[in-house]
């Protein structure tokens, strides 16, 4: 299991999964889901009202063009919000930094590595699939395996 080319870890925010894929993989990069993990923080809103606008606005955060981008726009958003929600955006910064590696990667890469979603989907199909076959035929039928 050396990894070598092995870029990024992409999970939902677990801590058993990143600190197990730290242990075994120390110098790479993880990716949490920023949808899972802005569902997390959103659920600490005191004031239901604000729920929708700042859904919104935390969802649209990651449509920036960079992490350079974001940071001023959350910073911004912060500004607005911090003394209405101070609780959020506790919970919001405290690892937000991790919903933050796929700016590490090319434009082309970023809605694929941002969240779990299409690998959550991905799963998912593969599932029914398997459970409508029974299994795969032989090991060439297995191989769904495809290099980005």
């Amino acid at each position: 299991m050396e990894g070598n080319k092995l870029k990024l870890l992409i999970c939902d925010g677990k801590r058993c999964i990143e600190n197990a894929f730290l242990f075994v993989y120390p110098n790479k990069d993880i990716q949490i889901c920023y949808i899972h993990y802005c569902r997390e923080a959103l659920r600490y809103i005191r004031n239901k009202k604000h729920l929708a606008s700042l859904r919104n606005k935390i969802y649209d955060l990651y449509k920036s063009k960079d992490s350079k981008q974001f940071l001023l726009r959350l910073n911004t958003l912060k500004r607005a919000y911090q003394d209405k929600e101070p609780k959020f955006f506790r919970i919001l910064l405290r690892n937000i930094d991790k919903t933050l590696s796929f700016f590490k990667f090319p434009d082309k890469y970023h809605s694929l590595i941002k969240s779990t979603n299409l690998l959550e989907r991905f799963i998912r199909d593969i599932e029914q699939l398997t459970r409508y076959w029974a299994g795969f035929k032989d090991i060439q039928s297995a191989n769904i395996s495809r290099e980005i």
